[in-house]
């Protein structure tokens, strides 16, 4: 079953998803995006999924924020924006959005100004490679706050 399954579908693995619970046609639709989310958040983050989670995350927040299903084939194509970017781990650790890989500790995490923080890191921002360090990524576009709530389908968020 693995060996047919496409990028977006490898990435849903690795976040927590079995292979039982991905998406089988064609386009995510709006609903299953938000069934997906909320299999995402049931799945827990492991240290190796934490950055596959957040990236899989967003992903689908976008189709749920745009309120139109998105073709798997799409999906796969835009996990190119996240291939070179970082997430921050709740354990301090930056690591590889799409593949969990450690990359650098930057330190305890604790709460500051209202966010986990390590003291310039978001825990679940994004980061791109900069010098010797890391700078919080622009090149992704914001999503609405609302699009971070998890809601069940016909739920509306307001």
């Amino acid at each position: 079953m693995l060996a047919a399954t496409d990028d977006f579908g490898m990435l849903l693995v690795g976040a927590g998803l079995s292979p039982e619970e991905l998406p089988r046609g064609e386009e995510v639709t709006v609903q299953e995006a938000r069934q997906l989310r909320l299999l995402l958040s049931l799945v827990g983050h492991s240290l190796r999924g934490f950055g596959p989670n957040v990236t899989a995350d967003y992903l689908l927040a976008e189709v749920v924020t745009k309120g139109e299903a998105v073709s798997r084939t799409t999906l796969s194509e835009r996990l190119g924006r996240f291939q070179a970017l970082a997430v921050l781990r709740p354990d301090g650790y930056i690591v590889a959005a799409m593949t969990g890989k450690p990359l650098e500790c930057v330190g305890p995490v604790g709460v500051q100004n209202g966010a986990l923080r390590a003291g310039d890191y978001r825990v679940g921002a994004f980061y791109a490679s900069e010098g010797q360090g890391y700078r919080e990524d622009t090149s992704l576009p914001r999503l609405p706050a609302r699009a971070f709530f998890l809601e069940a389908a016909g739920d509306e968020v307001p």
